[in-house]
């Protein structure tokens, strides 16, 4: 009976099977004499001689970079890497194998092998920098640039030139609030939402950069991030009114009162605060320090001619 193919089970080369249909197979671009690329295996049902069967490469090596041999007895060939191979990244080679069987008139078969030389991923990608630095302000818009990283990779190219083509970048470390993103092929690194330099002032992003081989290869960079202020935020008081007990005969300019302090979480002359008494009948009477916030009369006091005084305190 005519040989057919099937594919024998080994975890050490590719293969398919499907009897008649083409197969395929891959090889690496520096792949030595003797590796193995796919093994063939050929059935024939006839018994003894008219069962035995020799296969053959007939078309698609004109290059003779392949080669194909039986593994001992029985039906299985391998197909190996020639002593004169020399691949080609990224070429196809089709090959026609055709098997024929011992019998007397002999009988033939024929199947196609389609083998793709991969590219070996002999280079990590490499950043121009392993350190970046950039400051914006904290009312920044969602969507402002930050910092643009690169890396190139020597893989890339053949005249190994170093290129920005096929990387892929993303943040790994540091971007727990995800403030920031970073485009995937640019490495342009964006305000993802809005900011606040009072819940956090500095960033230390670590950012990835991977290749697309078959056996990806990465490199990082540290991006530090510092956010600048910007007097986003009001004074506030601990409390909205307080009160106070004063004897009438405390000395003009004595400070008598200096409780009511504010706050400010701005950052340098953002977050200092002064301190003014609003326009009313009491700013003739009382003054107060701008700086401590520190009240105090401006005069002597007459608990007979004015019990109690009401002022505002505004702090700017």
């Amino acid at each position: 009976s005519t040989p057919l193919y099937s594919s024998a089970a080994s975890d050490v080369y590719k293969r398919q099977s499907s009897t008649g249909a083409k197969r395929y197979a891959s090889v690496e671009e520096d792949a030595k004499a003797g590796s193995k690329v796919a093994a063939i295996t050929v059935t024939d049902s006839d018994a003894g001689r008219h069962g035995e069967t020799k296969g053959r490469i007939i078309g698609g090596n004109a290059e003779r970079n392949f080669v194909l041999e039986p593994a001992g007895s029985g039906s299985l060939n391998i197909l190996k890497v020639s002593e004169v191979a020399k691949f080609i990244r990224g070429k196809v080679y089709n090959l026609t194998i055709k098997a024929t069987d011992l019998g007397l008139p002999p009988r033939s078969s024929t199947s196609w092998l389609e083998v793709r030389v991969n590219e070996v991923n002999y280079h990590p990608p490499k950043f121009e920098k392993t350190n970046y630095t950039a400051t914006l302000e904290e009312d920044s818009l969602p969507g402002s640039k930050v910092v643009e990283v690169s890396a190139t990779d020597q893989d890339d190219k053949p005249t190994q030139q170093p290129s920005k083509n096929h990387l892929v970048y993303r943040i790994v470390e540091g971007n727990e609030l995800e403030w920031f993103s970073i485009h995937p092929y640019s490495g342009l690194i964006t305000t993802s939402g809005n900011l606040d330099r009072e819940a956090k002032e500095k960033f230390l992003l670590k950012v990835l950069a991977e290749d697309r081989g078959i056996k990806s290869k990465t490199a990082t960079a540290t991006v530090t991030i510092r956010l600048l202020d910007v007097n986003d935020n009001v004074p506030k008081f601990s409390e909205n009114e307080y009160s106070v007990n004063v004897s009438e005969n405390i000395p003009p300019r004595q400070p008598f009162f200096s409780s009511a302090l504010a706050t400010d979480p701005d950052n340098g002359d953002n977050g200092t605060v002064t301190y003014h008494l609003a326009a009313g009948q009491a700013k003739s009477i009382l003054g107060i320090n701008q700086r401590s916030g520190e009240v105090f009369a401006l005069s002597n006091l007459d608990r007979e001619s004015m019990e109690m005084y009401e002022v505002k305190i505004i702090a700017k």
